[in-house]
């Protein structure tokens, strides 16, 4: 999702995993202190729900404790985090609203749900639930109507 982002809007900084591995605190310091953003997009993710149900592994180091490492380099730093999170949270078909139970019907779901809840310990944060159109290319018009926005925490 970075790289077309970055096809939005040019000017926007996406590190490369090499250069920002989330799975490492050390790391995203780093690369927060290299390019002092005012606001951090966190877009990193495992995604894929059936994998989250052979194995815990992935979704524990990247959705969960990578996503800890984000919060608090992005504390650290005073950087305003913004987390995308997903409609997975909710059971059946949407679109959905951010006001409905979550119901965390997959593997996946409580992944995403514990990095919302790390997100969220921040004072100056954003998460927004997206959903995916299958067979939608990601573009500004397709993506903006159609996400499920929680409030800003200040």
């Amino acid at each position: 999702m970075g790289s077309e982002i970055k096809k939005i809007e040019p000017e926007i900084i996406a590190p490369s995993h090499t250069e920002c591995d989330i799975t490492d605190l050390k790391s995203v310091i780093a690369c927060l202190e290299k390019h002092k953003p005012d606001v951090v997009l966190h877009l990193a993710a495992e995604t894929k729900p059936p994998q989250h149900d052979k194995s815990p592994e992935p979704g524990l180091k990247v959705n969960i404790i990578g996503t800890a490492n984000v919060a608090l380099a992005c504390h650290q730093v005073g950087a305003k985090l913004v987390y995308t999170s997903t409609d997975y949270l909710y059971g059946g078909q949407g679109p959905h609203r951010e006001d409905e139970p979550i119901v965390l019907p997959y593997k996946f779901a409580y992944t995403k749900f514990g990095g919302e809840c790390a997100v969220r310990l921040l004072n100056d944060s954003l998460v927004l639930r997206l959903c995916r159109f299958p067979g939608k290319k990601f573009t500004r018009a397709n993506i903006i109507p159609n996400y499920t926005l929680t409030k800003w925490h200040h």
